[in-house]
């Protein structure tokens, strides 16, 4: 509340506490000189008519007041406040060859190379991974944990697919088997842990393992270039 409209309110209050009284006591402003006491219906009306008006007034500055004092305190505080600074870009980072030369995404890999052994060998890190945290994962139990495994080793999959061919006919498409078969691994295992532990086919989960691996390994091989 600002202070006019405080001092308006106050008056008003006395206005309304004046009337009550002359209207009650009359005599009260009763006249010396003349000896005239005003009736009760004239004090009542002009009363009211001042209380009311200064009430009215009252209301109609205090908004005006504190929405002035909220747009000074506003406009302080955003002169006062720092200015947020510009976060910094991250760096961009490449993958670089054994040559120094970038590693191009969305290659195909058709024959043996520096780079297509390059990308072999991370084809097969992230797959030897996945296959290492699934067992973690299949401890936990999580149902969610275990979809996230499962379209780990789908995306793994169409990866060596878009980089090596999804034939093993192709030069390096042991890379693909590869994923396919830590694929094929992942769901036995999750099978398994769904079954009580028991493989709905028995032998199932090494036999994928084995076939993972000799696949891992034709996988690098094919993409060593000769010396």
């Amino acid at each position: 509340m600002g202070f006019l409209g405080g001092i308006l309110f106050i008056v008003s209050f006395i206005g309304f506490g004046l009337t009550v009284l002359g209207t009650v006591a009359p005599g009260v402003f009763k006249n010396r000189k003349t000896a005239v006491t005003p009736r009760r219906l004239s004090i009542l009306l002009c009363g009211s008519v001042v209380t009311i008006l200064m009430f009215s007034i009252a209301l109609v500055v205090t908004p005006s007041t504190s929405n002035s004092i909220s747009a000074s305190a506003s406009a302080s505080a955003s002169a006062s406040a720092p200015e947020p600074e510009p976060e910094p870009e991250p760096e961009k980072t490449e993958t670089h060859s054994t040559e120094g030369e970038p590693l191009k995404p969305g290659v195909r890999y058709a024959t043996a190379s520096k780079q297509a052994l390059i990308a072999a060998t991370q084809q097969v890190d992230f797959l030897d991974k996945a296959m290492s945290d699934s067992v973690v994962v299949l401890k936990r139990g999580q149902l969610r944990e275990m979809g996230i495994q499962s379209r780990l080793f789908n995306e793994l999959v169409a990866s060596g697919k878009a980089q090596f061919g999804d034939s093993v006919f192709e030069p390096l498409g042991q890379c693909f088997s590869a994923g396919i078969y830590a694929s094929l691994w992942w769901q036995s295992q999750r099978a398994a842990a769904m079954n009580a532990g028991v493989e709905k086919i028995p032998g199932s989960i090494q036999d994928a393992l084995n076939s993972y691996k000799t696949a891992r390994d034709a996988c690098l091989v094919s993409a060593t270039p000769a010396a």
